[in-house]
């Protein structure tokens, strides 16, 4: 008996060195694909408002906060909700590190969409009506390619392990494309997802040291400057 109980602490002991030495995997699933077997379409978009303007970004969303991509979790173009094919999103999960607007809750995970992703060929093609197909026929000698990217014009990819300033809708809001359940959705393309630069070595100090990439100018600013609160 005793030695079946030392054999469970020395169990117990090592599990919590493990755990304590784990490092946070960012899982990303659009690395399974190959470069090669993917089309870019990059379309564009009317908008009625300016991305570029914080202000207005501000003002169509419901949450803002800092948020680190915990991973991508695939594309698609069938929206969950409507039952219909959409424009293709990608989705994936995300910790919230600071809220500066709104009810989502620091130190919580959630799920996100975001307009442009990566899906099947097939996909693509059967969302089309037929005179978009006979316009988008992307066969290369008769071969049609395994995957089509589609995103918007000027749009960034969101990355696996950054930690960005987001604009966010809730998905109880209907504001915006909510082709999943619970998800919330990063809105304004660029406009919405701005890079935090080093900001797990400023996240120890006070916020307003942050700087975060304007992806219309490619210069850093600081946080309290684009909030503006």
């Amino acid at each position: 008996m005793k030695k079946i109980i030392i054999y469970l602490i020395c169990l117990l002991s090592l599990f919590g060195c493990s755990k304590n030495n784990d490092e946070i995997v960012y899982h990303n699933a659009y690395n399974n694909i190959a470069k090669n077997d993917i089309v870019p379409i990059e379309t564009s978009a009317e908008i009625l408002g300016n991305i570029s303007n914080p202000s207005y970004v501000d003002s169509i969303s419901t949450d803002i906060a800092l948020i680190t991509i915990l991973s991508i979790d695939g594309g698609d173009n069938f929206s969950e909700q409507t039952k219909e094919y959409c424009y293709p999103y990608t989705y994936g999960k995300f910790k919230v590190e600071k809220v500066y607007k709104g009810n989502i809750e620091e130190e919580k995970e959630y799920e996100y969409i975001r307009a442009g992703g990566i899906i099947d060929y097939d996909s693509y093609y059967n969302s089309l009506s037929k005179n978009e197909k006979d316009k988008n026929n992307f066969l290369t000698n008769g071969v049609k390619p395994a995957y089509i990217k589609m995103k918007f014009e000027g749009d960034i990819d969101v990355e696996p392990g950054k930690t960005y300033l987001a604009y966010l809708s809730n998905p109880e809001s209907g504001i915006g494309l909510f082709a999943k359940k619970d998800a919330y959705m990063i809105n304004c393309f660029e406009g919405g997802l701005r890079e935090a630069l080093d900001y797990s070595s400023v996240q120890e100090r006070d916020s307003s040291d942050i700087k975060i990439l304007n992806n219309f100018t490619g210069e850093y600013e600081i946080i309290n400057d684009i909030l503006g609160y």
